[in-house]
């Protein structure tokens, strides 16, 4: 049995680490287009104190609405932390992260997609 899951993968950087100090941090659009999953997670470090939820939108530029909870695994807000994640059953071809940082340190969100319509072939 191979086990590959490098192929069967999408990771998109949302959020390049950054440290914003105390402020509001809005990931980049992330394109689910083409997958049935998605996570996001977050590098933090312990110096970060704050909470944290997915938006989504129909379009990458329109209005972002906060995910219901029947369409995500997790909490949104919860607090963030180094390793936490989210992840979106939802239908909205765009979701992004929205970190509300209370304090100094670095973090960062990485979306994870799978179950792409078109599998690429196992090497």
């Amino acid at each position: 049995m191979t086990r590959d899951l490098y192929n069967l993968i999408k990771t998109v950087a949302s959020v390049v680490p950054v440290a914003p100090g105390v402020t509001t941090v809005t990931g980049s659009a992330i394109d689910t287009r083409d997958y049935d999953s998605g996570v996001v997670v977050l590098s933090a470090d312990g110096d970060v104190v704050g909470t944290w939820s997915l938006t989504e939108c129909d379009t990458s530029d329109g209005t972002y609405t906060a995910v219901a909870a029947g369409e995500i695994h997790g909490t949104q807000g919860q607090a963030i932390a180094d390793g936490s994640k989210l992840g979106y059953v939802g239908s909205k071809r765009y979701i992004k992260p929205v970190l509300v940082v209370g304090t100094d340190g670095v973090v960062g969100a990485l979306g994870i997609l799978s179950r792409g319509k078109v599998q690429q072939p196992v090497v």
